[in-house]
């Protein structure tokens, strides 16, 4: 095989594997809850089980001893106006309260044409550090709430499929 051959099969194969590793759409699929009506692009390997209004995904192998995970809340957003509101009023004051809480970022965006506000933090919980990503929206009276979760030194690996799945959410009704 000539060298310049050999070159660019190396250089397709660490494109594809950096792809990979910043959580591009390869190696998703579609999840589709009927029952609590929306759509999300999970990676493809991830395990699903759903629990009284919440959707757990799993990742099929642990990463520094613990397995990363996303879920999905949907609940009624009665008595909140938006996700702000909720925010400001439920959601802060709970994460605040998490050991070794430290906040990295809040942000507002839309998510499904809704606007929504993602936070970003750490804590630490039964010894292990944590950084979770949540993104919350309001729409037609229901609460949102859609999370990744790893332990803080899988963080970088994570991050891409956390981004995918929130930014993928879509309602279905």
């Amino acid at each position: 095989m000539k060298p310049s051959r050999i070159v660019a099969i190396l250089f397709a194969g660490i494109i594809a594997i950096f792809a990979t590793a910043c959580g591009s759409s390869s190696g998703f699929t579609t999840y589709t809850d009927y029952t609590y009506g929306f759509s999300i692009s999970i990676p493809a390997s991830w395990e699903t089980e759903t629990d009284e209004g919440v959707v757990f995904f799993r990742a099929p192998s642990p990463c520094a001893g613990l397995y990363p995970f996303g879920d999905v809340v949907a609940a009624s957003a009665e008595g909140y106006t938006s996700a702000q509101a909720y925010y400001s009023e439920t959601f802060e004051p709970f994460i605040e309260s998490l050991d070794a809480y430290h906040l990295i970022s809040t942000e507002n965006l839309t998510i499904d044409g809704v606007p929504a506000i993602r936070v970003t933090y750490t804590y630490n919980d039964v010894g292990y550090n944590f950084q979770e990503m949540a993104s919350i929206l309001i729409d037609q009276q229901v609460l949102w709430v859609i999370v990744g979760s790893c332990e803080i030194t899988c963080w970088n690996q994570n991050v891409g499929s956390f981004n995918t799945m929130a930014g993928s959410f879509q309602q279905l009704y």
